[in-house]
């Protein structure tokens, strides 16, 4: 498993060290350590090369963590949607969210208006604003052009992630065929 992630370069001795702790790591199923010994930009790639050995419901929380953290800004999908296709709705939903999370998910209306930014190419994706001002922001720090809505059931909602400064909606992969994405005049 080493030999296919490396870990930032430092001197040889504190990079035997640190091989000595990643394998520590891997043996004891400490996930989360090991990923977060490297750069941001790979964890989702060293997630999902390791989603055959790591439990689903501990699968699922480590790519909502990694979604969500602050260091992460790179957004590849794969990952996220290699969470939501292995296991049932309930277990997604579940292991997605925390439980203040759980809760705003709960109270949502059994229909709902979301928002996207995007470029022409990538109007329909699975995540989506809860407002419209959620859009337009995040329209301005990608310079993204568009934005579209859909009205959508609750159902197809595999989470609800209130960790940044807004709220994001995580679509289940299978739904995007059903969606209507309608473009939205600002």
């Amino acid at each position: 498993m080493l030999a296919e992630h490396r870990l930032p370069n430092r001197s040889p001795a504190s990079r035997e060290v640190r091989e000595q702790e990643a394998q520590f790591y891997l043996e004891n199923k400490c996930w989360d350590r090991y990923i977060y010994m490297y750069h941001a930009q790979y964890w989702p790639g060293i997630l999902l090369s390791l989603q055959d050995q790591i439990p689903v419901d501990q699968y699922i929380q480590l790519t909502a963590e990694i979604w969500n953290s602050p260091q992460f800004d790179a957004f590849p999908c794969d990952f996220i949607f290699t969470a939501m296709m292995f296991a049932d709705n309930e277990t997604v939903r579940s292991n997605l969210m925390t439980a203040g999370e759980r809760k705003l998910f709960d109270e949502l209306p059994q229909s709902l208006r979301l928002y996207r930014s995007h470029q022409r190419f990538n109007e329909l994706n699975f995540s989506w604003a809860l407002d419209l001002q959620s859009a337009i922001n995040y329209m301005d720090l990608l310079d993204n052009k568009f934005v579209s809505t859909a009205n959508v059931p609750k159902d197809y909602c595999a989470a609800v992630f209130s960790r940044r400064p807004y709220q994001e909606v995580i679509l289940f992969p299978r739904t995007l065929s059903k969606i209507v994405v309608q473009p939205y005049t600002l």
